[in-house]
């Protein structure tokens, strides 16, 4: 009789420990994340200067569960959930030793994506992507949506626009940058050769 109270007493308190853990799912809408390995990326401009990109990681957090931590009585506190994904992808130009394009979206307790970051060259955009075609600048960027926008004789639909404070930062070679949901990023305004990059 010692031993099956042992061993309820046992149960119960792994139960208990059960019912205070948060099970957090992965990123579950990767359709922002328009990018796969391998995935050759080419952007050029009207002097037919090529620059091209070839992802090597790409990858999402997987699912995972948190314990809740206890505050006082009966009360727990279950911190936020976050998944997110995201892919890099080296360029064949190491232009100002900056030849990197990373991408990330994410979102938080498994609702929508909540927001989308990227980095090209040294320009970089962020904006929300929860559905509402809603945009988050900063103090060194403003942005705006296009229902349509042209880029090197392609109109394209959706397009989120991020152009950066070149008088807060002004050694900054890329300052103007365009993203849409199916092709990603769609190309962006250098100033080292003071021309539109826009992909192929």
């Amino acid at each position: 009789m010692k031993y099956l109270l042992y061993a309820f007493a046992l149960i119960t308190i792994f139960a208990s420990c059960g019912s205070h853990t948060k099970d957090c799912p992965a990123l579950r809408d990767l359709s922002w994340m328009v990018y796969n390995n391998n995935d050759t990326i080419r952007f050029t401009n009207a002097n037919n200067t090529k620059i091209s990109f070839v992802v090597n990681i790409k990858g999402q957090s997987a699912s995972y569960s948190e314990d809740c931590e206890k505050e006082s009585g009966n009360s727990y506190y279950c911190k936020p959930c976050y998944a997110n994904a995201g892919a890099t992808a080296n360029s064949d130009s190491s232009r100002n030793h900056k030849f990197q394009l990373s991408i990330s979206t994410g979102n938080t307790d498994g609702g929508p994506n909540e927001g989308i970051y990227y980095v090209i060259l040294d320009g970089f955009g962020s904006f929300s992507i929860n559905g509402t075609n809603t945009i988050v600048p900063n103090q060194y960027m403003t942005a705006q949506v296009y229902s349509s926008l042209t880029l090197g004789g392609t109109t394209y639909s959706d397009v989120y626009a991020g152009q950066q404070d070149t008088l807060t930062s002004p050694g900054l070679m890329v300052w103007k940058s365009y993203y849409n949901k199916q092709y990603g990023i769609l190309g962006f305004e250098d100033r080292q050769t003071h021309t539109l990059f826009y992909r192929e």
